[in-house]
């Protein structure tokens, strides 16, 4: 029996010789002719009405039910919900799934840590499902602030255990792949680094070595934690 993490990542990787030959690129470029359209919308946000601040119940409540007015439940695949243990409790996962099964995309969703669902991903998750025939499971994680961090980053762990265990049986692939948008990008990349954290750990120090530095300095040992299965 091996332990193993299948899970990879897509999301535009942080390499510094990338991003500073972008930036230089970038700064080559004329953007003058953008300036009016700029100019307009940073004036139209000036005047908007000043919403409540986030900083309360009454203003974090109504942001939450503003967004959700942006939800469009109209998709070609018809999303299924499953619940899976958590660390804290059930979590949701809601699931589009094609007629074929490529590899499975596990999605985490949006909205400032603070608020939004899997659903309001719901068009995007449908078309990647169909036009990349994949499998996307989309978390419905616990958020800040009644869920002050890591919360957020234990269920996703919770999700991606469930989906190294289970991918085979309920998708036909252990083929996992790992996307986020806005905040969900963050999570994701915090996902991955602590992943990449323990696996650093592991070779350092050996398996049982990183065990007891997980004790002691914060490792997270995925490798170790997440499945047990037949290579």
């Amino acid at each position: 029996m091996q332990k193993k993490l299948l899970i990879a990542i897509l999301i535009i990787q942080s390499w510094s010789p990338v991003i500073t030959s972008a930036q230089e690129s970038n700064l080559k470029e004329n953007y003058s002719a953008y300036l009016p359209e700029v100019r307009n919308f940073n004036k139209f946000i000036s005047q908007a009405p000043k919403g409540e601040s986030i900083l309360t119940p009454e203003g974090l409540k109504k942001a939450r039910e503003s967004m959700n007015k942006y939800i469009n439940p109209t998709t070609v695949i018809k999303p299924s919900v499953k619940s899976i243990p958590g660390p804290a409790g059930p979590i949701r996962l809601v699931i589009f799934k094609p007629d074929t099964v490529r590899g499975v995309v596990l999605d985490i969703h949006g909205g400032g840590w603070i608020q939004g669902l899997p659903e309001h991903d719901a068009q995007f998750n449908d078309d990647l499902a169909r036009t990349a025939k994949v499998a996307v499971v989309s978390v419905d994680y616990r958020m800040a602030p009644e869920n002050p961090f890591p919360a957020c980053i234990e269920d996703c762990k919770a999700a991606a255990k469930w989906l190294v265990n289970n991918a085979k049986k309920e998708f036909g692939t252990d083929k996992i792949f790992l996307t986020g948008g806005s905040a969900g990008a963050h999570l994701a990349a915090v996902f991955e680094q602590r992943r990449e954290d323990a696996l650093k750990a592991m070779d350092d120090a050996g398996r049982e070595q990183a065990a007891k530095a997980a004790k002691t300095s914060g490792y997270w040992l995925a490798e170790l934690e997440v499945a047990e299965r037949p290579s």
